[in-house]
C-alpha cells in the first residue's frame, strides 16, 4: 500500500497529497492496523511536512511556539510510550492511559499496541521542528549505531537465542515435569539462570558483541549483498533499459 500511495499520488500537489495521506492514516487508525498501518503513513506525512516551505516559513517566523511546541510533543510522546504491555491497571498513570485510551482509540483493540504506535509518531513529530533534539541525534555516536540498525535488526534474535542464551543457562538442561497431588502432569520447569553476578556482567558485554558483530556484517557482508543484486539488475535489465527516457520523473 506505500509504493501504491506514492505512484498514485506523484503528480498531486503537495498540500492535497498531505491531505490523502492524513486521511488513509484515520482509515487504518480506525481499522486497527496499529503495528503497521497507521505508522506507515504517519512516516509518509511527516516526510511531506519536512519538506514543505510554508511548514518551514511558519515554524522560523515563531521559534517560541516551535519550541514550546515541539518539546511539550516530545514529553506526551514519551509518555504514551511508557504504556505496558500488561497489567496497566497496577499504577495510577498507567490506569490513566487506559481511562483516556476509552476516548482516543477504537473498540477492541490492543491499547499496548497504540499508545507505543501513537507515541512514536508524536516522537518523530516533536523531533522534526526541535534544534536541540535534533543536534543531540545528529552526534557522531548515535549516527553510527543508525547506520548499524539495519544488522543489528537482522542478527539480534538468533545471537540472543544462541550466544546470550548459552551465557545465562550454560549447559543447564529443563528440570523434569512432575505430577500433582491429584496425579496430573505439571508443565515443564523454568530453566535455572546463571547467577546474578555473570547477568550483571554478560547483558551489557552481549550488546557490545552484537554492535561488534553487526559492524563486521556491514563491512564484509552488505557489500557482498550489493553485488549479488547489482549482477542480478544486469542480468533480468535490458541493456537499453538506462537509456530510456523516464516515463513519470521527467
Amino acid at each position: 500500500m506505500t509504493y501504491l500511495t506514492l505512484f498514485a499520488t506523484v503528480y498531486i500537489k503537495p498540500k492535497w497529497r498531505m491531505l490523502i495521506i492524513a486521511c488513509l492514516y484515520y482509515f487504518k487508525w480506525k481499522s486497527g492496523d496499529a503495528l503497521v498501518g497507521f505508522n506507515i503513513f504517519c512516516g509518509m506525512l511527516l516526510a511531506e511536512l519536512s519538506i514543505d516551505q510554508d511548514v518551514a516559513s511558519f515554524a522560523a517566523a515563531h521559534p517560541f511556539i516551535q519550541s514550546i511546541g515541539s518539546s511539550l510533543t516530545i514529553i506526551v510522546a514519551l509518555y504514551f510510550c511508557s504504556y505496558p504491555e500488561e497489567n496497566a491497571s497496577w499504577t495510577r498513570w498507567s490506569d490513566g492511559l487506559t481511562k483516556l485510551g476509552h476516548y482516543m482509540f477504537p473498540a477492541t483493540v490492543e491499547y499496548a499496541r497504540y499508545y507505543p504506535g501513537l507515541g512514536a509518531d508524536l516522537l518523530a513529530l516533536g523531533i522534526l521542528f526541535n534544534t536541540t533534539a535534533k543536534k543531540i541525534l545528529s552526534s557522531s555516536f548515535l549516527c553510527w549505531m543508525g547506520k548499524l540498525s539495519w544488522p543489528v535488526y537482522l542478527l539480534h534474535a538468533p545471537l540472543i537465542r544462541t550466544v546470550l542464551t548459552w551465557v545465562l543457562f550454560g549447559a543447564s538442561t529443563r528440570p523434569p515435569q512432575g505430577k500433582d497431588q491429584q496425579g496430573n502432569q505439571l508443565p515443564p520447569g523454568w530453566l535455572p539462570i546463571a547467577n546474578r553476578w555473570v547477568v550483571m556482567f554478560a547483558i551489557p558485554l552481549f550488546y557490545v558483541f552484537l554492535y561488534r558483530v553487526a559492524g563486521l556484517w556491514a563491512q564484509y557482508v552488505d557489500p557482498k549483498c550489493t553485488q549479488v543484486t547489482q549482477w542480478f539488475e544486469e542480468l533480468v535489465f535490458r541493456d537499453d533499459a538506462k537509456d530510456e527516457k523516464p516515463i513519470l520523473m521527467s
